[in-house]
């Protein structure tokens, strides 16, 4: 399996052929990535509670543990979780402008497939992670780089995806979808491995500062 970073498709039919519950699985790990994300944009601009987040990634988890989905509660930590995006002009200290807003949109996204689940909301949420990593590269090329904004798109891609940062997060999906393909049911360990292996596993450099 070798997934195509900027490119979907082979995933959207990897992704198809598992099962709601596996394909959730896969998509809240990707959400534990994201998170430390919002964690520190939060503690940078000194707004935001990154425990609303907190609390929705926990509920998603207990969900596919084997809680039933609570359209009511599901619907209100949605809510809750839209709320804690911080509008860019407001920013005033933090370079995870639009990467704190993607870190938000996964944990909605992948709350509202605990009731519809659809792979497209799965291959939604990987496009969000791309996005997010797409930015972090964007913004410090250009500072370290004097001709970063002459290269091409292509010759930008190029180089973000053959970073080592990027390589770890492509490696750590293809890993997860192979578990997920090698395992028919969702057993607590591999929801354990799934969710204890991406904690505190950021899918960008956050002591990366430009300052």
């Amino acid at each position: 399996m070798k997934l195509d970073f900027f490119e979907f498709e082979k995933l959207e039919i990897i992704v198809e052929d598992l099962s709601p519950c596996h394909q959730i699985a896969f998509s809240a790990a990707m959400c534990e990535r994201m998170f430390p994300i919002y964690e520190v944009f939060s503690q940078e601009e000194g707004v935001g509670s990154p425990q609303i987040l907190r609390r929705s990634l926990d509920e998603i988890w207990k969900i596919l543990h084997g809680k039933l989905a609570e359209v009511e509660l599901i619907n209100t930590l949605i809510k809750e979780c839209d709320e804690e995006v911080v509008a860019s002009e407001s920013i005033t200290k933090s370079q995870f402008d639009l990467e704190q807003i993607l870190a938000i949109e996964v944990i909605c996204v992948t709350l509202d497939s605990c009731l519809e689940p659809t792979t497209k909301k799965i291959v939604r949420v990987a496009a969000c992670v791309t996005n997010a990593i797409f930015a972090f590269f964007q913004l410090r090329q250009e500072e370290a780089d004097p001709t970063w904004e002459q290269k091409s798109f292509i010759e930008q891609k190029e180089f973000i995806v053959n970073h080592q940062l990027t390589q770890q997060e492509i490696q750590k999906q293809e890993e997860d979808l192979l578990k997920l393909q090698d395992s028919k049911t969702l057993d607590n360990e591999l929801l354990d491995w799934l969710r204890n292996s991406s904690s505190n596993r950021c899918i960008v450099d956050l002591s990366w500062n430009l300052n």
